[in-house]
């Protein structure tokens, strides 16, 4: 395996000849994954770097959005190896090609030490795919396009039409030479009643006060609410555990495997008609297809699950730590707290915090 340590920031090359962690430079790779679960953009990542004078992994002052997203990809930074990710087209000129399934990939665990979790590469992994499968709510040539992610304001993720369903934009209202910030339906702001008929218009500062009134009222008992969330991961891990022994499945896959092998073997040294094998052959090919779809499904709800249990841990982690005790509107604290908030009337909204509490509070 190739390690461009030149350019890869976090390890170096150990006496051993294996990457050795850098440990100032691993809290900059660890601090990238944790902004970008945050809600940060890359673009964010990349100015905040830029403004402390962070170098990158080139040694370079100036990051590239390019080598940002790179990076959250990489699982080499869970200790974990995709090995022929390229390979050389030219022996004489030493040209190299990205695999695209020309030649076979392996994936090796624990190759070396990782810097961050599995848990949490996994998290921003669903975070990545997430923001990628956003889609384009506004059809008209608007100054925001919904379907992009934004991480500039936490509303423009979070904030909902209790009527439409829709995302609420924020606006800016300016009238006799005064201006106001409202967030408005996006369905009502570009085509007025014709698919949503009461959504209100909300001012700015009474949102962000009812939000902030909900934290700190739902953290008032901080212990109390962190059993109850307890609580409800434990019903929930338990609702989503299934009984798929994929130790066996697996054997089983390679019984047929053998089957198949034999059906080949006797085929060849058999007088018997074609037909018979093919139906055969179709009959093992059919349960290998479905014993292989379950294991799938299994491993992608065990994914899920894993996802689900990391995110709770981390949200239990903020509110041990925090300090609600707070007369100011927190961007980053509702980033990390809540997971919707829905307009349901102009007097009131409702807000679902992560882990799945959901509190009603008035404007």
């Amino acid at each position: 395996m190739t390690f461009q340590y030149s350019r890869f920031l976090g390890y170096e090359k150990g006496e051993d000849g294996k990457p050795k962690i850098v440990p100032e430079e691993a809290v900059i790779v660890k601090r990238i994954f944790q902004s970008y679960l945050s809600g940060y953009s890359i673009v964010k990542i990349k100015e905040e770097l830029e403004s402390e004078g962070i170098s990158s992994g080139t040694g370079k002052k100036v990051w590239s959005t390019n080598a940002i997203r790179y990076m959250l990809r990489n699982e080499k930074y869970i200790g974990d190896a995709l090995l022929q990710k390229t390979y050389v087209t030219d022996f004489l000129t030493k040209k190299s090609k990205k695999n695209q399934g020309e030649i076979p990939q392996y994936y090796v665990t624990g190759n070396h030490e990782g810097i961050i979790s599995k848990e949490l590469f996994n998290l921003v992994q669903e975070e990545i795919a997430r923001r990628a499968s956003k889609r384009k709510v506004s059809q008209k040539a608007t100054k925001t396009e919904q379907g992009k992610y934004s991480s500039k304001y936490a509303l423009s993720e979070l904030l909902v039409c209790g009527g439409c369903g829709v995302r609420y934009r924020r606006v800016t209202w300016a009238r006799n030479g005064k201006k106001k910030i409202v967030w408005r339906c996006i369905n009502r702001l570009e085509y007025g009643t014709k698919y949503c008929k009461e959504s209100p218009t909300i001012e700015e500062y009474s949102l962000q006060d009812a939000i902030m009134k909900a934290i700190c009222d739902a953290v008032k008992d901080k212990d109390e609410l962190i059993d109850t969330l307890k609580h409800s991961l434990r019903v929930a891990l338990n609702a989503e555990d299934d009984t798929v022994d994929s130790a066996t499945i697996q054997t089983r896959i390679e019984e047929l495997d053998s089957v198949m092998m034999d059906l080949v073997e006797l085929n060849s040294r058999s007088s018997a008609s074609a037909d018979y094998f093919d139906q055969k052959f179709k009959e093992i090919s059919d349960e290998r297809t479905s014993l292989q779809g379950r294991l799938r499904d299994h491993e992608q709800r065990q994914i899920i699950t894993q996802n689900n249990s990391a995110r709770m841990r981390e949200l239990f982690e903020i509110l041990e730590k925090a300090n609600f005790s707070l007369d100011e509107y927190d961007e980053a604290l509702v980033k990390q707290l809540i997971s919707k908030v829905t307009v349901v009337s102009a007097e009131k909204i409702q807000i679902t915090f992560k882990g799945g509490l959901e509190v009603e509070q008035g404007l």
